[in-house]
């Protein structure tokens, strides 16, 4: 279930914001047992419920509005997102009852600044905040010796060059920017660490 409000507070500031409720009876994991060994099972009766919210602001705008001026074409137009979600998750029944389900963080924070340039150039900075998380339903370090993912930040750049109308596009980027330690998952054969920084680039071609 979920019920929220999305508008706009001006032409230049927009939100969204809304609630949710899910219930999921009969949640499957896979349990590790030590020695190697691991056990598919039912973790049990579990509820998730939040809140998430968003902003986008248009600062030029903005100012352009304030001001009654029109800003030069070479500033730019210029974008800010951020968005929160709170997230409580809790077995109310079964084999993990009062306990956490596993991959489900208290709170996830993501922000970003877009810039673009006459429909031709755009340029994003988007950066991700992830809190701590169980891997596991039953909240146990098992052979990994780590009960909770630690929480992590990523920051991504990417930007992409129109070459032709809107058919041929350049694209590049550079993932994990600043090249940060961390890891979001846990396998049965231990933990699987994400990327360190890496670039990318590419073409992007539409036929009609």
């Amino acid at each position: 279930l979920e019920s929220g409000l999305r508008g706009s507070l001006t032409p230049w500031l927009t939100y969204d914001t809304s609630v949710f409720w899910t219930d999921y009876d009969g949640v499957i994991e896979n349990r590790d047992l030590g020695g190697g060994n691991f056990e598919r099972s039912n973790s049990g009766h579990a509820r998730h419920y939040g809140w998430e919210t968003s902003l986008e602001l248009q600062p030029l705008a903005g100012l352009e509005a304030s001001t009654g001026r029109t800003l030069h074409p070479a500033w730019g137009r210029w974008t800010w997102f951020g968005s929160l979600a709170l997230l409580h998750a809790e077995f109310v029944g079964g084999l993990n009852k009062n306990r956490t389900p596993a991959y489900a963080p208290d709170l996830i924070l993501k922000t970003g600044l877009i810039g673009q340039w006459q429909d031709r150039f755009k340029l994003a900075l988007t950066g991700t905040y992830v809190d701590t998380m169980y891997w596991q339903d039953n909240n146990q370090p098992g052979t990994v010796g780590l009960a909770r993912i630690p929480d992590f930040t990523v920051w991504d750049l990417s930007a992409a060059l129109t070459l032709y109308r809107q058919n041929l596009h350049l694209l590049a980027g550079i993932q994990n920017l600043f090249n940060r330690e961390y890891f979001s998952r846990v396998r049965p054969d231990g933990i699987e660490p994400m990327p360190g920084r890496s670039a990318y680039i590419g073409l992007r071609l539409r036929w009609f």
